[in-house]
């Protein structure tokens, strides 16, 4: 599927080793060693055509092991969406008059011909409802 934008990101952690614990023998367990702690993360963001959008690029690096990297990564790829999003409004009303009218009929016919591999009963045949 062909979409005008695609968000590309990636994140870099350090390993932090973690103290382990005596497993109990007599169940299942996870022997967890270490934790993963997102350090930065850098977000890029390219149009399909360039002059609609310029190619974004969005980089963080923690100062310090109380900033919350995946928290501040939602609210920058909020805000590079609300910016997309704002910039282009590709949504469009669309007016529909007599001739597109009868195209998007002849589209809808052809389809449905293709998906059931049968003509629609006359009754079912109307736009309107």
């Amino acid at each position: 599927m062909r979409v005008p934008f695609v968000v590309y990101a990636d994140f870099e952690s350090r390993v932090k080793p973690l103290d382990t614990c005596q497993p109990k023998t007599n169940e299942s367990y996870t022997n967890k060693t270490q934790k993963h702690i997102p350090i930065s993360f850098c977000i890029y963001v390219k149009c399909f055509d360039d002059n609609i959008y310029t190619p974004h690029t969005v980089t963080f690096t923690a100062e310090n092991e109380d900033d919350d990297v995946g928290q501040i990564f939602v609210n920058k790829l909020e805000e590079v969406i609300k910016q997309i999003y704002n910039q282009t409004k590709f949504a469009k009303e669309i007016i529909y008059t007599k001739k597109t009218r009868k195209i998007l009929f002849q589209l809808l016919f052809d389809i449905f011909v293709k998906v059931n591999r049968r003509r629609p009963s006359k009754r079912s045949l109307s736009l309107n409802g």
